[in-house]
């Protein structure tokens, strides 16, 4: 009765809680904002994000944290209206201009291809670009196909090595 991401959220949650030893994790997930009439038409990036904070003390089975994960996910959708930096004001952490409030971990779910643009008289291509600087100490993007299931981590060189990533995947 749970969505991929919500597992894929479980698993992940439960791999930074071994590594790290915490309890309390907390995940950044985009969502897409267009749930509104009047935004089906704009051209623009209508994303925002939702911190997932997962509670894991007393938690005895993998079962118990999916539905755990399920609920923390669904409370944060019933609230995805409310701007990440209108929720940063309001909650006022203690601010590390370096690091992301709130949380330091980026968990994405993307189509797989993403979906072709169809614009009059253009040839559109898409392009991976590389990305130098991790905006996370960790973002791990998954993609969704009939192939199955890919992904990719990014990681804060600063934080983490080759060898401690390659152990994460």
């Amino acid at each position: 009765g749970v969505t991929p991401f919500v597992v894929l959220l479980a698993a992940f949650q439960l791999l930074l809680a071994r590594e790290s030893g915490s309890q309390d994790i907390s995940v950044g997930a985009p969502i897409a904002g267009r749930d509104h009439a009047e935004t089906h038409g704009l051209i623009g990036f209508f994303v925002d994000t939702v911190v997932l904070r997962t509670d894991m003390a007393r938690v005895r089975t993998f079962r118990e944290l999916v539905a755990r994960v399920r609920d923390v996910t669904l409370a944060a959708y019933a609230h995805k209206d409310v701007p990440f930096d209108r929720l940063v004001e309001a909650l006022q952490p203690a601010r590390d201009l370096g690091r992301s409030p709130l949380f330091q971990v980026m968990l994405a779910m993307q189509p797989d291809p993403l979906p072709e643009l169809d614009l009059p008289d253009l040839e559109v291509q898409q392009i991976a670009l590389p990305s130098r600087v991790a905006q996370f100490d960790l973002t791990l993007v998954l993609s969704e196909s009939p192939r199955g299931l890919s992904g990719r981590l990014e990681y804060s060189t600063d934080l983490f090595d080759a060898a401690m990533a390659e152990r994460l995947v």
